[in-house]
């Protein structure tokens, strides 16, 4: 199978990770897009990061509600960096996923903003020689002189941020337009952000 891996905080997932993701899994042929749920960034600030685990759920609820919709199996989450050394480095998860899952072909989809630091990833090299990128459009979108498997992806540029989210739910903002309603339903229940 083709694996389509799209990692993050998640913190929380909004309706532009949803759509990123249906995008990709309709248009460029996946055969399932997981949800790599990262406990830990080395690139970000983790002091508004929520519990991982709580962040797992919230992502599984969304999963299970678009595969129950879809009556399919395309969408689904991994808790695999959990148990890898802290913080997650994005070539270590992949080593393991190619150790676990050798008939998969593993691909990263990632915001333009990543790749615009993709040389600041641990053994970039490594994830460029072994695995094709998926670049939607973000803010900081770049064109860069990395050598490997790039695919810059065609889809509407989507300005959705979870540091607003998590600003406006603080604010007691009102965030429907912004979220799954399930994951709205998550937060409101678990009392998250506020």
């Amino acid at each position: 199978m083709h694996i389509g891996l799209y990692s993050g905080s998640f913190n929380p997932f909004h309706n532009g990770h949803l759509q990123v993701a249906t995008t990709m899994l309709k248009k460029y042929h996946f055969d399932q897009i997981w949800f790599l749920v990262s406990p830990n960034n080395p690139l970000k600030k983790a002091e508004d990061l929520i519990d991982e685990t709580l962040r797992l759920e919230m992502v599984q609820a969304v999963v299970d509600e678009y595969n129950k919709q879809n009556h399919c199996e395309d969408f689904q989450t991994s808790n695999i960096e959990f148990d890898l050394p802290k913080p997650s480095y994005t070539y270590i998860t992949l080593r393991k996923l190619r150790q676990i899952y050798p008939d998969n072909k593993f691909s990263l989809i990632i915001g333009g903003d990543n790749l615009a630091c993709f040389d600041k990833w641990k053994n970039y090299e490594e994830i460029l020689q072994n695995h094709a990128l998926y670049v939607y459009p973000r803010n900081k979108q770049t064109i860069t002189n990395l050598k490997g498997d790039i695919i810059y992806t065609s889809m509407p540029f989507i300005n959705i941020s979870s540091t607003e989210i998590r600003s406006k739910i603080k604010n007691g903002e009102h965030v429907e337009d912004l979220l799954p309603a399930t994951v709205l339903s998550f937060i409101l229940k678990k009392h998250l952000y506020q």
